[in-house]
């Protein structure tokens, strides 16, 4: 799919709420966050001054790790457990992402009969939301399984959409959808 699997930490800022989760996301290829493996970090901040600035280096290794947790313990014994230095502006409204326009991979696991497809399908337009793709089905006796990809929809929209399908037919899936973000 053009894609790599990764951990990402997501923000974005609109007016005074700052939309935010940390999950699993599909990186498209194009995007520098697809290529960092192993201990190195990465960082993509994009904003209206300079535009998008990108962060690079280790972080998450073990020497790494335990560098940051010694310097936790010093901090604590030094100035107490009770004080922080996480600085949280008080103006901002922190919320998850259900609301933000992102394109999302899902992955269907359900009963293979006539009409599954399109069942799913239709909940997705139901929603207004456009599909860019979908997967061949691969089907065994009792079994298919799909993803559909979509183009940017809310997170909101894509529940909908699958309890949508769960109340026309409740017991089609053998497990829950599986709702990836994808980053561009």
């Amino acid at each position: 799919m053009g894609c790599n699997l990764k951990l990402i930490c997501f923000a974005e800022k609109k007016d005074n709420t700052v939309y935010a989760t940390i999950q699993p996301m599909m990186v498209k290829y194009q995007n520098f966050l697809s290529r960092i493996n192993g201990s190195t970090n990465g960082l993509r901040i994009v904003n209206r001054y300079s535009g998008e600035n990108l962060l690079v280096g280790k972080g998450a290794g073990s020497l790494e790790t335990g560098s940051s947790i010694v310097s936790d313990i010093i901090h604590i014994a030094k100035y107490g457990a009770g004080h922080s230095k996480i600085f949280l502006p008080k103006h901002y409204e922190f919320m998850n992402l259900d609301n933000i326009l992102m394109a999302y991979n899902i992955i269907f696991d359900t009963i293979d009969v006539p009409g599954i497809t399109g069942l799913v399908t239709t909940a997705i337009g139901n929603q207004g939301i456009n599909i860019d793709t979908v997967s061949h089905n691969r089907h065994s006796k009792k079994t298919a399984v799909f993803s559909i990809a979509t183009m940017p929809c809310t997170l909101d929209q894509v529940k909908k959409a699958i309890n949508e399908i769960k109340q026309k037919k409740s017991e089609v899936f053998h497990t829950a959808p599986k709702i990836f973000p994808v980053l561009y």
